[in-house]
Formats: C-alpha cells, structure tokens, sequence
C-alpha cells in the first residue's frame, strides 16, 4: 500500500473513532452552577412543564442525557416525594414498606393536586421519611425518577462510573489509615506500658 492509499484508509479509521471520543458519556456528575437565586426542576424539557422542585447552587445531580436545550436528571434527593399510604402494603406503619400494586404515582407533596414525581410498581421498596396527617407517606427519592432542568445552569463533570469508583478508592484508603492510625497508637501504649514497668523479671 502506497502512503498516499494509507493517509486516505487511515483518515477514514478516525473519522469512525471520532464521534465515540467526542460523544458525552452518561450518566455523568453535574453541579448547579450560576443560577441567582434558585433552579427550577421541572418534569418535562419545556420551559411552561409543571415545577417539581427547586435547586440551588452547589447542588450536586446526576445527569442522565439531554434534549434540547434541557438536561434529564435523576431526581435529586432534594426534592419530595410522596405516596399514599393506602397504597402501601403496610400503610407506612415502619421505617420501609413495599407498593401494593403497579403503576402508582409517587407525587411531589402529600395529595392527588400535586404533580407526578415518577410511578413504582408492586413489589417496589420504599423507605419511609415522615407520614402525614391526611395518609401521605413521605419518602426517599426512588431512584427510578426523574426529571428536567435547563443545561446552562448545570456544570457537567465526569462519568458517573469513574466518580463512584474514585470516591470506593478514597474511602478504601481512608479505611487503611485508620486502621494503621489505630494499630499505631496501640503499639505506643503498649511501648510506654513496657517501659513503665521496666524489663521483664527484674
């Protein structure tokens, strides 16, 4: 093959590549970023969809893609999220409970008037918050959930993957340094035991 053949197969090979490396990866970490007051979460890529929510800066997200002008997040642990303890296997009588039946809304506050959050299915777990007065159970954010926001307040970061796998490393190490931290001061009391008491024997 002459180098000019080669130059031209060779051109082809990147621009096939090209895309894979210049293509976002998701899900991916975001932050909250350059917003005056708040950020409105909302429940569809469209600036009249209903506000669930709302965020401030320095919020941490995950970002699950984008249309538009809009980036999909799983909803963020700040916002509520409420079911009707009637749909509840054990009406929210404990810290868990599990869904009773499919395609249950999980609701923005505690009432049939606030907007759908995200649906569970039967079987699905919940983790119980707090329960109100007219039979609404709070609960923690499903994971399943999500919502809308627009991209020029999200500062995008790394891919979700290699976050989590850095913060598993941090905290692997901090583990290790306590655990030496820990050996190391039991090996001085027991030092400065023996010099208390002097040599063995005498």
């Amino acid at each position: 093959m002459n180098s000019g053949r080669f130059f031209i197969s060779l051109l082809f090979v990147f621009a096939g590549v090209l895309p894979f490396l210049t293509a976002d990866t998701y899900p991916k970490v975001g932050k909250v970023a350059n917003v005056s007051n708040y950020l409105n979460v909302r429940s569809e890529p469209k600036m009249d969809a209903s506000v669930m929510g709302k965020l401030k800066n320095g919020d941490e997200v995950v970002v699950l893609g984008k249309e538009g002008e809009f980036y999909k997040l799983q909803s963020p642990k700040q916002l509520d999220a409420w079911i009707a303890t009637w749909l509840l296997l054990d009406n929210a009588s404990g810290r868990n409970d599990v869904v009773s039946r499919d395609k249950v809304n999980v609701r923005g506050g505690p009432g049939m008037e606030h907007g759908v959050v995200c649906q569970l299915d039967k079987g699905d777990k919940v983790d119980i918050v707090e329960v109100h007065k007219n039979k609404w159970a709070k609960i923690s954010m499903p994971t399943k959930a999500v919502c809308w926001v627009s991209s020029k307040f999200i500062e995008s970061g790394e891919p979700l993957k290699i976050a989590q796998e850095r913060e598993k490393r941090q905290s692997e190490a901090s583990q290790l340094l306590e655990a030496a931290s820990a050996r190391l001061k039991t090996s001085i009391k027991e030092n400065n035991l023996t010099v208390a008491l002097g040599p063995a024997g005498t």
